[in-house]
């Protein structure tokens, strides 16, 4: 395999990279759409399961699909008002419909009934980066490496904010 990958000419390498990736996409999407099908036929079987909810609205939504899921996580707040999942879930989905606000709101208030949710307080502190509150997202990441120093994407953070401080005018 690799000697004939040695006489490939770039067009041909390029070429089959690009069909090969194409293929993995296509799977993917397939894997995907089997998952999507399977989870709406167990909301079918059970509609107020919300694992099922969960998984389901988290789907929907990585295929681009935003209105459905957020039908979904209010369903399972209706429900369950503090299933910080479901309010991760929704804050991620209001901030890309730009609902900053609402988007920060959700996130501090899964925080605040599951203080060492990571993904929560990773969230909040991507909400604040993004929209200019450096000081809060410096606080939030600082109170997550305290919990974990080597976390990755937390020092990545950091260091994002450490570069934003130093070139703030």
């Amino acid at each position: 395999m690799y000697s004939v990958l040695l006489f490939m000419t770039e067009e041909e390498d390029v070429n089959r990279i690009l069909t090969e990736t194409r293929e993995l996409y296509m799977k993917g999407m397939s894997i995907l759409n089997q998952s999507n099908e399977k989870l709406h036929h167990a909301h079918y079987k059970y509609p107020n399961n919300s694992s099922i909810l969960l998984a389901l609205a988290a789907n929907l939504a990585s295929t681009g699909n935003i209105h459905d899921p957020i039908d979904i996580y209010n369903k399972i707040l209706e429900k369950d008002e503090k299933n910080v999942y479901a309010l991760v879930g929704l804050a991620r989905l209001k901030f890309e419909l730009n609902e900053i606000g609402n988007s920060v709101e959700l996130a501090k208030k899964a925080i605040d009934i599951n203080p060492q949710m990571y993904d929560a307080q990773m969230f909040y502190a991507q909400i604040h980066l993004t929209s200019g509150n450096i000081p809060e997202a410096k606080r939030m990441v600082e109170h997550i490496l305290t919990q974990n120093p080597y976390d990755e994407l937390a020092n990545l953070l950091n260091d994002r904010i450490l570069h934003l401080e130093r070139v703030k005018p």
